[in-house]
């Protein structure tokens, strides 16, 4: 008896073949900017197709969905299998940032104690306070079955702009090589190229003169990730209108600010 005990004390746990298929399943799917990159340089699909077909291999019975965007949003709440296919199947990827680690811990709250799993499929590139895996280690400790889908295999070819300061009269861009050798490649600003070269890890800035209505700049660079490539930047079109003004007081407030706004813009 004592021997058992001792056993029972070194291995305090036990394998079972239980379907957890059949329990609640919660699918956190990311949908932030960075899942539009494609997944081979010849391929002329997504990460984001990818996590769709993977996240469909793991739907159940009573299936729940919560999307990484700026902040977790719930698609469905204990949904059926036929619920859930749709639901994917109308997802696209969005120009949002990744809360990964809070759409994590929204999903353990969709189970609300029941027995269940949380599936991840992402990037992992988060944007969020919370790490995934502080999230993941919360849930776990409140024994949810949590798994982290990494999509990203590899490093993806990317140079983007990062930032823009905008001013009245001119517009500083900052480009950023994301890689790891350097890069020379033409700059578009209003139909104007500039070559430039970026050492790897590195910025580059630009200024230039904003010109009224659309300013767009362009990185004239085939890589991985699209959505920095391009920037517009509106100014207003100066441009005179005619104003009549009526009114039946002898001193009107609204003519000096008419006038003062004809002085500013002439």
């Amino acid at each position: 008896l004592i021997a058992i005990l001792a056993i029972s004390a070194m291995q305090p746990f036990f394998f079972t073949n239980k379907d957890i298929s059949k329990d609640h399943t919660v699918i956190v799917i990311d949908t932030s900017a960075s899942m539009s990159t494609s997944e081979t340089s010849l391929s002329g699909s997504t990460m984001f197709d990818k996590a769709i077909g993977k996240a469909k291999g793991y739907i159940s019975d009573k299936t729940s969905i919560v999307v990484v965007d700026n902040e977790p949003l719930v698609l469905l709440q204990a949904g059926k299998q036929e619920e859930a296919v749709e639901i994917l199947d109308s997802l696209k990827p969005k120009n949002s940032l990744s809360s990964i680690g809070n759409s994590i811990l929204a999903a353990g709250d969709l189970l609300s104690g029941e027995k269940g799993r949380v599936i991840v499929i992402s990037d992992m590139v988060n944007t969020d306070s919370v790490e995934p895996i502080i999230a993941k280690k919360t849930l776990e400790a409140k024994g949810v079955y949590v798994e982290l889908i990494t999509l990203a295999e590899s490093k993806k070819n990317n140079i983007g702009i990062v930032d823009l300061d905008i001013s009245e009269k001119e517009t500083k861009i900052k480009i950023h090589n994301y890689n790891d050798v350097g890069q020379q490649f033409d700059v578009e600003i209003n139909n104007v190229k500039k070559n430039i070269a970026i050492l790897p890890g590195m910025d580059e800035k630009l200024t230039f003169e904003n010109i009224e209505g659309d300013n767009v700049v362009k990185l004239l660079i085939k890589d991985d990730f699209d959505l920095d490539n391009e920037v517009h930047v509106y100014t207003p079109i100066k441009k005179k209108i005619r104003a009549l003004l009526i009114t039946n007081e002898a001193q009107s407030y609204i003519l000096p600010a008419l006038s003062a706004y004809k002085l500013t813009w002439d």
